[in-house]
This record gives C-alpha cells, sequence and structure tokens, in this order.
C-alpha cells in the first residue's frame, strides 16, 4: 500500500467495491469515517465511544447520530452494545460478510489477494500451415529482390556507360574534322573580314596619293 501523505488511518475499500456507500446518508458516512479513525487510535476493532465525544468532533446532533448508529446496524457495517451507563460499544464489521471479524478484535487480520488467472491461449486449428507457407514465400520475395534489384542497376550503369563514350569518340571527331575542314560559313566570314580591312586601309592610302599627284601638278 503506498500512501502519499504522512498521517492516514484505513478505511474498507469494500465500500466502494461493493456498492453499499450508495446506500449510506452524509450522517452515516461521517459517524462511519469517525470509527475507523477510532479503531485506528485504539489498535481495535471494538471500542467503546460517548455520544458527546462524536458531536464534538463531528459537529452532528445527538439525534442524527442515534439514527446513524441505528442504520449501520441495518447495513451490518458495526454491531452496538449499550452500556448501563449510556455509552455504546462498536465492534467493526467485515464488509462483504455483514459479520464481526472472528478471533480478537485487537489482532491483525491479513490480507489475501486473488489469484490472477492467466487466459489461456487462443491457438487457430487448421491456419497453423498456411501462415508458415505464406512466412517462407514472404522470406523467399524479400530474399530474390536484391538480386534482381543489383541485376537492372548493373545493365543500366552499363548502358549509361557505353553511351556517355560514344557520344565522348563522336565530340572529338568533329572537332578535328571542323580543325582540318573548315565550313563554308567560317570560310565567307573570313574573306568579308579581310576585304573590309583592306578596304578601310586602301581608301586612306589613295587619297594620300591623289593629293600628292595634286600637289606636284600645281608645282610644275
Amino acid at each position: 500500500m503506498a500512501v502519499r501523505i504522512r498521517r492516514w488511518f484505513g478505511v474498507p475499500p469494500e465500500l466502494f467495491e461493493t456498492g453499499i456507500i450508495k446506500k449510506m446518508s452524509a450522517s452515516d458516512h461521517l459517524l462511519y469515517t469517525y470509527l475507523c479513525w477510532h479503531s485506528d487510535r485504539h489498535s481495535s476493532r471494538q471500542f467503546r465511544v460517548v455520544a458527546k465525544e462524536v458531536a464534538k468532533s463531528t459537529e452532528m446532533s445527538l439525534r442524527s447520530i442515534s439514527t446513524a448508529r441505528s442504520h449501520l446496524c441495518k447495513l451490518g457495517l458495526v454491531c452496538c452494545d449499550k452500556l448501563p451507563d449510556g455509552t455504546f460499544t462498536y465492534t467493526l464489521c467485515d464488509v462483504r460478510t455483514r459479520k464481526p471479524y472472528p478471533g480478537d478484535p485487537r489482532e491483525k487480520i491479513n490480507y489475501t489477494p486473488k489469484a490472477k488467472v492467466s487466459a489461456p491461449s487462443k491457438v487457430r486449428k487448421g491456419k497453423s500451415s498456411g501462415s508458415r507457407d505464406s512466412m517462407l514465400q514472404k522470406q523467399t520475395t524479400t530474399q530474390t529482390r536484391p538480386s534482381s534489384l543489383v541485376t537492372t542497376r548493373s545493365t543500366v550503369s552499363s548502358q549509361w556507360t557505353s553511351r556517355t563514350s560514344i557520344r565522348s569518340v563522336q565530340n572529338r571527331s568533329l572537332i578535328r574534322s571542323r580543325a582540318r575542314n573548315p565550313c563554308k560559313i567560317c570560310r565567307t566570314g573570313f574573306a568579308t573580314g579581310v576585304v573590309r580591312g583592306l578596304a578601310n586601309f586602301v581608301t586612306p592610302l589613295q587619297q594620300i596619293l591623289q593629293g600628292v599627284s595634286a600637289k606636284f601638278a600645281r608645282g610644275v
């Protein structure tokens, strides 16, 4: 039992497990809680209680205490015996049996938890062989897939390398052929450039020669 507070006292959890707490009123619950606290203080399931002390601790009236006491006796949670001096002797009962615990009320009663019954594993009939065959098929498919993938990758890579090599050879041959035999466009472009350069050089030379010849003619 793990309790997260420093001081505490016990209340039977069977109150909630059996659902008897639904039949208890607020006064019944308050008186029963006080009796559990008093039992913890005296370390006994049987003890004497004065009604005035209960009224002082719980602020309950004497009439509500008497009605709650009679109702708890009817529910089988406690047993009460009236003494000559007007006080009552309370005995806490087992919530499940609604009777007092056997033996000395000061002796501790050990709790024996219920044994957990493990559910049997369900085995499907007629499907074991099929499941094994399906597992074997899955294993074979997973084993054959990598080899096929490797073959396809190798073939693709070989085709790519062959294509690139062919293209490189073709490009080299084109470059060599152009260097040896330039095309017509290159020839015509080169010729026009040469003609324009000569024209730009010849026209000023002609102007100079004309001026010189004119000077000689005047001097003569």
